[in-house]
């Protein structure tokens, strides 16, 4: 795993447009934390693979860097640091995800889970149309967007195990979390 040693040490200076809020979450190809873009003040997400994770980072990169879907978390920015590590800017989504909504509010309305389906579903259709397979989708990898008066919004996040369907026909594709593996 991918720590804050690895990746946010006192001495690693970022971008002069990005400044650390705190760290939310660790993986197996990266940290993941919170921070401010000082040249819009919203709140980003910052995500880095130590430099031994070139190749995780190189191919979230590819599979997620251009996409533009409403259901899709969108990255915004990447780039390397002096030490190696590359880094992966998305835009932040304060509402947390499905499971964080399902361990609060427990049973959905079926309405919730409806939107829910046709939100991933679009988002799987748009990956499919551009030649990707997610390969991860599970609760945690859904975000909820609020609005104020509608029904939330479920927005696929991390693409770091997507895989291209050409690859996935070779038998090459990645594979994300196996309780999760279709």
């Amino acid at each position: 795993m991918t720590s804050l040693s690895d990746c946010a040490r006192p001495e690693i200076a970022l971008p002069g447009q990005y400044q650390f809020i705190d760290q939310i979450g660790e993986g197996v190809n990266g940290a993941i934390f919170r921070a401010r873009d000082r040249n819009t003040g919203a709140e980003v997400i910052l995500k880095c693979f130590a430099s031994q994770q070139r190749g995780a980072y190189l191919r979230e990169m590819a599979a997620s860097f251009g996409l533009s879907h409403p259901n899709i978390a969108r990255c915004l920015d990447t780039f390397y640091l002096a030490d190696g590590s590359g880094w992966m800017v998305y835009q932040f989504l304060p509402d947390g995800t499905l499971r964080d909504l399902l361990q609060a509010q427990g049973r959905p309305e079926l309405k919730l889970v409806l939107k829910c389906l046709r939100d991933l579903l679009n988002a799987l259709g748009y990956l499919h149309r551009l030649g990707l397979i997610h390969c991860d989708v599970k609760p945690e990898n859904l975000l909820v967007r609020r609005a104020p008066g509608a029904l939330a919004d479920f927005v696929l996040g991390d693409l770091g195990a997507a895989s291209f369907v050409r690859e996935a026909y070779e038998g090459r594709h990645t594979t994300g979390s196996p309780a999760y593996a279709a």
